[in-house]
């Protein structure tokens, strides 16, 4: 699970939810006529310890800050970085160390596997540069 936000979220189980214009404040309230009553505010200036959170409408779930909806999975993903197709998931809060740790050792190997030959392309390259035949290039 790389961060997944569950779908249990509610919306009214938070006292304030974000909007980034009017447009999504109607839309919301469209969709959700039963939660009138909380309050919601266009995005403004929130306090340190205040928690925000934000809707999506891709989902329709609640996701707090710096979460973002993947297309390619259609959910919201917590602290989401991108759709990775080697790992074949979303790279987000609960595996980025993880991602980190399979970049690191690929580059480990690599760098391996080239050290173990480059004694070989040396030489190989050393003996063209020794025998080359200049006769038959005129």
């Amino acid at each position: 699970d790389p961060g997944t936000i569950p779908r249990e979220w509610s919306v009214r189980n938070y006292s304030k939810i974000y909007f980034f214009d009017d447009c999504e404040l109607d839309k919301f309230h469209q969709l959700h006529p039963e939660c009138n009553n909380l309050n919601l505010q266009v995005q403004g200036q929130a306090t340190y310890e205040e928690k925000r959170f934000f809707y999506c409408y891709k989902c329709f779930t609640v996701k707090p800050e710096r979460a973002h909806h993947c297309s390619k999975c259609r959910r919201c993903f917590m602290k989401m970085d991108h759709h990775c197709i080697w790992v074949a998931n979303c790279i987000g809060f609960y595996n980025h160390k993880y991602y980190l740790m399979l970049l690191f050792f690929s580059v480990v190997l690599l760098l391996s596997v080239l050290g173990s030959f480059l004694p070989n392309i040396v030489e190989a390259v050393c003996y063209l540069i020794h025998n080359w035949d200049l006769k038959g290039l005129n």
